[in-house]
């Protein structure tokens, strides 16, 4: 039920018949493939895991991918994927695991990965790693229902807005990287009721204001933040921050 074709130095193109396959993992991780992912892909309705990461892959990602309803872990990081998430994903209910990091995607972080009024959205995602792309845009307040998220990696990007108050229901968060964008505004309180948060870099950005005293708990006795990073270095800092493990000047 599985192909794994990992390390293998295999080049060319993907071929459209391997929708055909019956498999639930696929794996195609640190080849030179190239060429685009085949629409053809979304027929494979069995997978369950996707690797197609360490490829010369181009091209944007087939909308088919909504398909794959049994999908719960997609790599598809360290190619040349280009063009917009497709906002069709957000139909993957059962998607743990989506690491798209390292490629050139361009537009935002779709709403509708988060569900709609008329759609749950990615409900069980756990891991998502958006970073090293070329995103704008804000960060979607229905991020908030991703409520099993635990780790989030959008660093190295040009996202830019506030952090939407919203991110105070991903109770299971322990990784949050936000540096290096065009983040600005007030660092929301709500941060604050993270209490499993272990690492928060905000460096890189144009916050303004100061680290509140609910976020600083979070360094307390009883909490487990225990990264902290901000931009409260220099004569003039941006952020005023007292508890922070590391300053950065912007």
């Amino acid at each position: 039920h599985d192909l794994y074709l990992d390390d293998n130095n295999f080049d060319g193109t993907i071929p459209k018949e391997i929708g055909q396959l019956k498999v639930k993992q696929l794996r195609l991780t640190s080849n030179w493939l190239t060429g685009s992912l085949p629409d053809e892909i979304g027929d494979m309705i069995n997978l369950e895991l996707l690797h197609i990461d360490r490829n010369e892959l181009t091209g944007t990602l087939p909308t088919t991918l909504s398909k794959l309803d049994r999908l719960q872990k997609f790599h598809a990081f360290e190619n040349k994927f280009t063009g917009q998430l497709p906002y069709q994903l957000g139909s993957l209910e059962n998607l743990q695991v989506l690491y798209l990091d390292n490629n050139q995607f361009t537009g935002s972080i779709p709403h509708a990965w988060g569900g709609s009024d008329t759609r749950v959205g990615m409900q069980d995602l756990q891991q998502l790693y958006l970073f090293s792309n070329q995103l704008r845009g804000k960060i979607p307040t229905e991020l908030g229902k991703m409520e099993d998220l635990r780790n989030i990696q959008l660093h190295n990007n040009q996202i830019t807005g506030a952090i939407p108050t919203t991110i105070g229901r991903l109770y299971k968060l322990k990784y949050a990287y936000l540096d290096n964008n065009k983040l600005n505004g007030k660092l929301p309180a709500e941060i604050g009721k993270l209490t499993k948060l272990e690492r928060l870099r905000l460096n890189g950005n144009d916050f303004t204001g100061e680290v509140s005293n609910d976020i600083c708990d979070l360094r307390g006795q009883d909490g487990k933040l225990d990264e902290l990073h901000s931009d409260c270095d220099g004569a003039t800092p941006e952020v005023k921050c007292d508890c922070c493990t590391t300053c950065f000047q912007d």
